[in-house]
């Protein structure tokens, strides 16, 4: 009580629920002063917070020290409230949005902050009198993630541990400096070809940050490659509405749209046979959509011969197509002249493009290392502009010495495209011979079909002198019989479309990895520790035999670790709703939704803890649940 007035009570009754109806979390300042120090915390908390609320009702240093902060730091979203009618230390009215309310009785005014609220997160209006006065100035970025976090996350990366990612990517969402982080956990999700998992996690970003381009281009990039090209330019279009002109960003987005265009243009085409596929690939518009939008990519940044070189290969088509077929090529206009005109600025547009390409490809190649992607485009480039086969097919073998297996099967799908057209053909044909082989007029494959997952939760046999049994050691038999036949029911006969996933400890983990290897289902051990330790903690009570049988089971799958030490890391430790072990059992859940489609098997009493807090989370999020009630099944019910 300071002033006359609970801030606590104002911060329980009024501040809370206004933001738990509008969906927003959030805390105060006062933990983070220490010794009369401002901690960085805070400044990062100024930095990072969606909104900021400052309550003015006295004159409280830290308050208005903040305040002036947020508005230094801050260019809009920033919140004045107070409990006086009268008296005020400062005059609200000039100071952007404000509320005052009833120190008596806080909670009546919730609706009026709720509705405050939402207004100004959906306003770009200035409030800062700083920026409202310097409107050039632009406000600081800071990057507040903690660096134990940030370890974890690299950690995970090395180790490709795609369920530790995603468990993170969940785990971010209650700290301030969630945007910073969700964006650094998509790209490594991005990087170890997790789409799915980098899409739930840049969606989410783009929840709490709607303009945030670097995400809306990654998204598009998602999106493209899971085939949804509709979302795609959406996401591009998005980014473009935020990114500076003349950037490097809009010069990738602009070339994002060239690559989709492009896709659907060979999807227009591919399926046709010899006849009729350079008549149908011309007639396409997206041909010269994508055309357009290489060149535009290039315009933006003329040092990105990724660009230069897609809208010099896209414009030799089209120049080249239009001329193998008059006939078609008119009437894509408006009568003879047009069409003249338009084939006579094509070829300016390409003779310009040759000339710019090459002084960028020659400034790329002079400053960068020896890269297999650069060599190919250097390839490619002399493939487009010379008339010498025999040196396009020596730039191609010394391309393909130094390059990826994925780096020259890309440049062979593109070099394809020439030759299946009847284009560039000696070139062609040379470059394919030296890429090791001919074209197969295939159609860009499509992603594998996603696999299926069994995730396994259950309890451990009991130890001896159990107040309350779960699972005692008699019933092992018993409980064995009822995991088959869950797994029986639910593979039916695909028994290579699924993956099990489960922990190692003695009881139903060790039993359900026999069952599914005796079925021939492939599964993977997650343990919590790394293997003596895990062994010291879980089977102290069960005996060697339970030890073995899991050492064995290791010998023959695949097995991962979660962590090196049974704690939760120092970054979380403030937030965490649950223990170490709690944490764990959720990694093996993001483990199996990583794989693909979940269905959660669990051997459980239906009490609280962590097999609970997984099968709530698995039917939030859809997953299918079989629960074998062991109070009911071994007659154990207190």
């Amino acid at each position: 009580m300071k002033g006359g007035i609970d801030f606590d009570g104002v911060e329980r009754e009024l501040i809370q629920p206004a933001l738990a109806t509008l969906g927003v979390s959030g805390r105060t300042s006062a933990p983070l002063f220490s010794g009369g120090n401002i901690q960085t915390d805070m400044f990062e908390s100024l930095l990072s917070a969606d909104v900021v609320l400052a309550d003015v009702s006295i004159e409280n240093a830290n308050v208005f020290y903040e305040l002036g902060l947020a508005h230094a730091l801050r260019q809009k979203r920033t919140i004045l409230i107070s409990g006086l009618r009268e008296g005020m230390p400062l005059d609200l009215e000039l100071i952007g949005p404000y509320l005052r309310y009833d120190p008596a009785k806080p909670s009546a005014s919730v609706p009026e902050l709720f509705n405050l609220l939402q207004k100004v997160l959906q306003s770009d209006r200035i409030d800062s009198p700083v920026y409202m006065l310097l409107p050039g100035l632009r406000a600081p970025q800071a990057s507040p993630v903690p660096p134990d976090f940030r370890s974890e996350l690299d950690d995970a990366s090395k180790s490709r541990d795609l369920g530790h990612l995603r468990l993170l990517s969940q785990e971010i969402r209650s700290f301030h400096w969630v945007a910073a982080a969700a964006k650094q956990v998509g790209d490594v999700q991005l990087d170890a070809l997790d789409l799915s998992g980098a899409r739930e996690t840049l969606e989410y970003l783009l929840s709490i940050d709607a303009s945030n381009a670097d995400a809306h281009l990654r998204l598009a990039t998602i999106y493209q490659r899971l085939q949804e090209p509709r979302r795609s330019d959406e996401a591009i279009r998005s980014a473009l509405g935020s990114l500076e002109p003349k950037s490097r960003a809009r010069a990738e987005a602009y070339a994002l749209l060239g690559r989709n265009a492009k896709a659907r243009w060979q999807e227009a085409w591919r399926s046709r046979s010899n006849d009729e596929s350079r008549e149908a690939a011309l007639r396409s518009h997206q041909l010269l959509e994508a055309y357009e939008h290489y060149l535009a990519a290039y315009r933006e940044d003329l040092n990105s011969y990724y660009g230069g070189l897609n809208a010099l290969a896209l414009g030799t088509i089209l120049r080249e197509l239009a001329e193998a077929l008059p006939d078609v090529w008119e009437e894509m206009f408006d009568g003879e002249a047009e069409a003249a005109y338009r084939l006579a600025t094509l070829r300016k547009q390409v003779d310009s493009i040759v000339g710019g390409l090459a002084l960028s490809l020659d400034v790329a190649n002079s400053q960068q290392e020896p890269d297999g992607w650069l060599q190919m485009s250097m390839a490619e480039f002399e493939l487009l502009t010379s008339e010498r086969p025999a040196r396009v097919a020596e730039r191609y073998r010394r391309a393909a010495s130094g390059a990826s297996p994925f780096a020259v099967e890309s440049a062979r799908s593109q070099v394809a495209i020439y030759h299946d057209l009847g284009l560039r053909s000696e070139n062609a044909r040379s470059a394919l011979q030296a890429l090791g082989g001919e074209s197969t007029r295939a159609p860009p494959a499509r992603l594998a079909t996603v696999q299926k997952a069994l995730l396994f939760v259950g309890h451990a046999i009991d130890a001896p002198g159990r107040a309350t049994p779960r699972f005692p050691a008699h019933l092992e038999t018993s409980a064995r019989a009822l995991i088959q036949q869950a797994v029986l029911e639910e593979v039916a006969n695909d028994v290579h479309g699924y993956i099990g996933v489960a922990g190692g400890s003695s009881g139903g983990d060790i039993l359900f990895h026999e069952v599914c290897e005796l079925m021939r289902v492939t599964t993977r051990i997650c343990l919590a520790l790394p293997l003596t330790d895990y062994v010291d903690f879980d089977f102290s009570h069960t005996g060697v035999r339970w030890e073995m049988r899991l050492r064995e089971l290791i010998s023959r799958n695949a097995y991962q670790v979660f962590a090196g030490s049974a704690k939760l890391p120092g970054w979380l430790r403030s937030n965490a709703g649950y223990d170490f072990w709690g944490r764990e059992t959720l990694w093996r859940y993001h483990t199996a939704a990583a794989v693909g489609d979940v269905t959660v098997i669990a051997l459980w009493d239906g009490k609280d803890g962590a097999a609970a807090d997984l099968v709530r989370m698995a039917k939030e999020r859809g997953a299918k649940v079989i629960v074998l009630h062991t109070d009911r099944i071994f007659g154990t019910a207190a």
